[in-house]
């Protein structure tokens, strides 16, 4: 269909184009006026969802992200049916008579569930949004009366707050709770480890819990090492003086009596083998010196035999107080080992103790804080506006209806007019020929509209021919 076979249908039947038209416009600016004017008041209140907690210092959201999941949280619970029953039972709207009166019509019941009833009419004028790219909620309520509106969106807000506070004071109260069970636990766990270390201490005789003893005992160790390994030296350099049949390989020069001795029988062998050549073996001055050598001999035997008993008397001792020291010695690094065993259980109960101590200190850190939360009215919530009773009725646009009233009705007019050409289709232009009929258009006749005189027809001038299109006289 063709922009003129359009135009010739919609404009086919003007009165009845005309009628719809002035029908919807006359019904939309009726019911406008009509229907009740409904008032919205508005309220703005800011969420400080990055805020820390007032008591524990810690963030309550993350980025971002969480902060939008967190708006949207507090949009649905300042919606909830809970935050409108408070409003309810704040207001005291379940006293009105009219209120009951209306319930018992509307809802038929006995009266125990019009708060319900109320919260549910309250939550159909409620209307909550969160601001774009800010920390907002814009709490939006819609009545017939303005002050009412106002109070209800008001009344919202601090029943959200006071939502928001007792949840936190509930869940701080259970926390409290927890935390205190869990406090009398890790006390008598912390004196429980605290009572073992005391009964070890007393079990081994420790009364000091350092190192300081243990690097005391640890030098008297090495010292007693130095001292074993000097008598260790001492003793085998002795030892190598005896021969395999333990007697001593004595060395003259090792005593000035033996090597006085020893030079002494020398000389008396040197002359014994100078009386001998000059004077015989039977010279009384050789038999002389042969008895001063046998006893000089003697001597030296004697004194010989003396100093080796000695010498293995001192190698014995040696030996004895070598083995005495070697053993204390022993005893000393089992002391000290003992001391390290005792300090390495008493630094693994001195270790529980720590752990049990912070575990305390930190549970009793989170009911401190617990208690105050359960007994903090504070919030991350500021009032950035209260709501006023409008001057203007946000509801019925009377200008707007029209306007759009009109567009409806030119539209409404011209399907009906479509509609009805559909069932009965005529030709109403040269396109309906050319396309419907499929024949040419030869020549058109255009007829002039009816006119209206005010003279007689014989004072009128004569009519004139209709002119014919395509076609020369």
């Amino acid at each position: 269909m063709t922009i003129q076979q359009f135009l010739s249908v919609i404009l086919s039947r003007k009165r009845l184009l005309l009628a719809v038209f002035v029908s919807v416009v006359a019904l939309a600016t009726g019911v406008s006026f009509l229907l009740s004017k409904q008032y919205i008041a508005q309220a703005v209140i800011a969420v400080d969802a990055g805020s820390a907690d007032p008591v524990s210092s810690l963030s309550m959201t993350g980025g971002g992200m969480v902060v939008a999941n967190y708006l949207g949280t507090q949009a649905s619970m300042l919606s909830s049916h809970n935050t409108a029953r408070k409003v309810v039972q704040t207001l005291g709207l379940s006293q009105s008579p009219e209120v009951q009166a209306n319930y018992q019509a509307v809802a038929g019941g006995d009266g125990a569930g019009i708060d319900d009833w109320l919260a549910t009419v309250l939550l159909q004028g409620l209307t909550v949004e969160s601001g774009r790219d800010s920390n907002t909620l814009s709490i939006s309520f819609k009545s017939v009366n303005p002050q009412f509106a106002a109070t209800i969106a008001n009344a919202f807000i601090e029943a959200y707050k006071q939502m928001v506070i007792e949840s936190r004071v509930g869940t701080a109260s259970q926390n409290e709770a927890f935390f205190k069970t869990q406090i009398d636990e890790l006390k008598r766990n912390l004196e429980s480890k605290q009572k073992a270390l005391s009964d070890y201490q007393k079990e081994q005789g420790v009364l000091a819990t350092g190192g300081d003893r243990i690097d005391l005992e640890s030098q008297k160790l090495m010292a007693l090492a130095a001292q074993v390994a000097a008598a260790q030296a001492d003793y085998i350099a002795a030892r190598s003086q005896l021969n395999a049949n333990g007697q001593l390989n004595v060395d003259p020069l090792s005593n000035p009596l033996i090597q006085q001795l020893t030079v002494q029988l020398a000389d008396l062998e040197k002359n014994r083998q100078d009386l001998a050549q000059r004077e015989g073996p039977n010279h009384p001055g050789y038999r002389q010196v042969v008895t001063q050598i046998a006893a000089t001999r003697g001597q030296l035997e004697a004194l010989k035999q003396k100093y080796g008993s000695m010498q293995a008397s001192t190698v014995e001792n040696m030996e004895k107080r070598l083995q005495a020291q070697q053993q204390e010695l022993a005893l000393q690094k089992q002391k000290v080992l003992d001391l390290k065993d005792q300090q390495s259980q008493i630094d693994i109960l001195l270790r529980g103790i720590d752990n049990a101590q912070r575990n305390y200190d930190l549970v009793m850190q989170k009911w401190s804080e617990s208690v105050l939360q359960a007994n903090a009215n504070l919030t991350n919530i500021t009032v950035l506006q209260r709501a006023v009773p409008p001057l203007r009725a946000a509801s019925p646009n009377i200008p707007f209806n029209i306007f759009i009233s009109i567009f409806l009705g030119l539209f409404l007019g011209a399907a009906v007019n479509y509609l009805l050409d559909m069932l009965n289709r005529r030709v109403r232009c040269t396109d309906d020929i050319e396309v419907l009929l499929q024949l040419p258009v030869l020549a058109e006749l255009n007829r002039k509209p009816k006119q209206h005189h005010l003279l007689p027809r014989w004072f009128r001038p004569a009519a004139k021919y209709p002119s014919v299109k395509g076609v020369s006289m």
